[in-house]
C-alpha cells in the first residue's frame, strides 16, 4: 500500500513538471510573438526571425527582404514606396517545408518601376542611347530633316490657303474650266494631269473624286445665278434650230447638273457662249433661262441644226500662162450643199491668164468655181467690224475694194449678189472673217499659187446702230500665179 502511494505520488509530480513546463513555454512564446509585434509596429526591423522555434508556434518568415533601405511591411499592411525611385529588390524564395538561401544578389537581380501615387506625375525617364521619334508637334533638328522629290502636286502649307475651292487651273476663279479638268483627271486622261488637283477636294476627307466633282457644280451653280456661265460669252452667236424633241436644257455642261426644262423640236434659238475646247456643249437662251445644250445625243446622233449657210463663195484662178490646175475644199465646220461645175473629189480645169476655166470632165467653160454649204457651226469674230447702214452698203464696197484687191469685174460680181440682201436693212453689222474661215474651209491648189486673197464677209441685219471697233483690212497685191475667192454668210438678225 505504502509502495502504491509513492507511485502515484511521482506520477502526480511528472505531470506537474509538464504542466509548468508547457506554461513556461507558452509564457516565453506569447512573450516573444509580443515583442515581435512591437518592432513590426515601430517600423524597427524589417524582418523578424526565430533562432530556436517554440514547440507548437510557427514563425512566417518574409520572404522577401529590402537591403536598400531594410524596411519591411508588416503582414496585411502595403507600403506606399517613395513614387519618385525606381528600386532594386532581392528575392528569396522561402517553400512551406523549409527555407532555402537566395542566390547572389549580384546575379540575380530584377528593377521593378513602382507606379505613382494617385494625384502624382511620374518624372521624366532616363536618356538611352535609344533613337527615338520626336513627339508629335516637334520637328526634328534641322540636319535630320530629310526632302523628299515627287512629281506630285502637293496643297501649299498651312497659311497659304485655307481650305481647298476647287481652283484648279489656278487662275483665281473656279469655273467651268476647273470643272473639266477634273472630269478629265478622273478619267486619266493624261493631258489633265498637270493642276492643283488638291483644290478640288472640297469635302475634305483626303481625297479627290467624283464627290468633289459635284460639289464643284453645285458650289458654281450656287454662286452664278443657279446655271454655269459659259467661259466664253457671244453677244452675236451663230443661229440654230432643235431636231429632237424634248431636247434636255441642262443648267450646266454636263448630265449630272440640274435638269431645267426640254426644249420643243424646231424652236430656232442663238448660241450665247461656250468653252474653250469643247465643242460637245452649247449655251443659250430660252424664254427667258439661260443654260445647256449637248449637241450629239447617246447615240452619236446631232441634236440641232445650224440656220448659218455660207452663200456663194467663188474663185477665180488667173495663172500667168496655161496651166492644169487641181483644186480641193475641205469643210471641218459645214457641210457641202452646192457646187458648179460638179465638185467630184475636187475640180480639174485648164486655167489661163485672163480667168478663164475649162472643166475637163465636161468640157465646160466658167469664170469661177462656185460652192455652197449648209449646218455652219462656225463661231465668227465680230470682235472688230463695221456697222454700215444698209442704203450707205454700196458705197461701202466700193470703197474698201481697194482694200480688199479686188478688180472691178470681181467687185461688181460680189454687189450684185450681196446688195438685194442688205441695202433693205435698217444696218448691217459687218465683220470681214480671216482664220475663222480660212481654218474651217481650206483650199488645196495645185500646182501652188504664188498669192492667194481669200475674202469672206461675215453679216448681221440689225435694227439699231451698235458701236464696234473699226476692222483694218490688209491691202494684197497680185504677183505670178494668183487665186482669189469672195463669199459672205448671214448670222441672222
Amino acid at each position: 500500500m505504502r509502495k502504491f502511494t509513492k507511485e502515484i505520488s511521482a506520477l502526480l509530480a511528472s505531470v506537474a513538471v509538464g504542466t509548468v513546463a508547457v506554461a513556461g513555454t507558452a509564457a516565453v512564446s506569447s512573450a516573444k510573438e509580443q515583442e515581435a509585434g512591437e518592432r513590426t509596429q515601430n517600423g524597427e526591423t524589417t524582418t523578424t526571425t526565430c533562432d530556436e522555434p517554440i514547440v507548437g508556434t510557427m514563425i512566417a518568415e518574409d520572404p522577401y527582404t529590402t537591403p536598400v533601405n531594410e524596411q519591411t511591411e508588416p503582414i496585411g499592411t502595403m507600403m506606399a514606396e517613395d513614387p519618385e525611385w525606381t528600386t532594386t529588390e532581392e528575392y528569396r524564395m522561402t517553400d512551406p517545408i523549409g527555407t532555402y538561401m537566395a542566390e547572389d544578389p549580384s546575379e540575380t537581380t530584377t528593377t521593378t518601376t513602382i507606379p505613382p501615387v494617385e494625384g502624382e506625375t511620374m518624372p521624366p525617364e532616363d536618356p538611352t542611347d535609344e533613337e527615338l521619334p520626336p513627339t508629335a508637334g516637334i520637328p526634328l533638328p534641322p540636319d535630320e530633316i530629310i526632302e523628299e522629290t515627287t512629281d506630285e502636286i502637293l496643297p501649299p502649307l498651312e497659311g497659304d490657303v485655307a481650305v481647298p475651292d476647287g481652283d484648279i487651273d489656278g487662275d483665281g476663279d473656279t469655273g467651268t474650266t476647273d470643272v473639266i479638268m477634273l472630269q478629265r483627271w478622273l478619267l486619266g486622261v493624261p493631258a489633265e494631269q498637270n493642276g492643283y488637283f488638291w483644290a478640288a477636294d472640297l469635302n475634305m476627307d483626303g481625297e479627290v473624286d467624283v464627290f468633289d466633282l459635284g460639289l464643284m457644280k453645285r458650289r458654281i451653280l450656287k454662286q452664278r445665278d443657279n446655271y454655269i456661265r459659259p467661259d466664253v460669252q457671244v453677244e452675236f452667236g451663230t443661229i440654230f434650230s432643235v431636231m429632237k424633241d424634248k431636247l434636255t436644257f441642262y443648267a450646266g455642261p454636263s448630265e449630272t447638273t440640274r435638269r431645267i426644262t426640254y426644249l420643243p423640236k424646231g424652236v430656232i434659238l442663238r448660241e450665247m457662249g461656250y468653252q474653250e475646247g469643247n465643242d460637245e456643249w452649247l449655251f443659250t437662251e430660252y424664254n427667258g433661262q439661260s443654260g445647256w445644250i449637248k449637241l450629239v445625243d447617246d447615240y452619236g446622233n446631232r441634236t440641232v441644226i445650224y440656220e448659218v449657210a455660207p452663200a456663194k463663195p467663188v474663185i477665180y484662178l488667173y495663172p500667168e500662162q496655161e496651166t492644169d490646175v487641181h483644186v480641193e475644199l475641205d469643210l471641218t465646220e459645214s457641210e457641202l450643199n452646192t457646187t458648179y461645175p460638179k465638185y467630184n473629189n475636187g475640180w480639174d480645169v485648164t486655167a489661163y491668164p485672163d480667168g478663164t476655166l475649162l472643166n475637163k470632165a465636161d468640157g465646160t467653160h466658167h469664170r469661177y468655181l462656185f460652192w455652197d454649204s449648209v449646218n455652219c457651226s462656225t463661231r465668227f469674230d465680230y470682235s472688230k467690224g463695221f456697222c454700215v447702214a444698209g442704203c450707205n452698203t454700196e458705197q461701202f464696197r466700193k470703197e474698201k475694194r481697194t482694200y480688199m484687191g479686188l478688180t472691178e469685174n470681181e467687185m461688181n460680181e460680189f454687189i450684185v449678189y450681196w446688195l438685194p440682201l442688205m441695202e433693205h436693212n435698217a444696218f448691217n453689222l459687218i465683220a470681214f472673217q480671216d482664220d475663222a474661215y480660212t481654218d474651217t474651209a481650206k483650199l488645196t491648189i495645185t500646182p501652188a499659187p504664188d498669192t492667194e486673197c481669200r475674202i469672206f464677209m461675215a453679216y448681221i441685219p440689225l435694227e439699231e446702230a451698235v458701236e464696234i471697233e473699226p476692222q483694218e483690212l490688209p491691202t494684197f497685191e497680185r504677183s505670178g500665179f494668183t487665186v482669189v475667192e469672195w463669199g459672205g454668210v448671214k448670222i441672222g438678225s
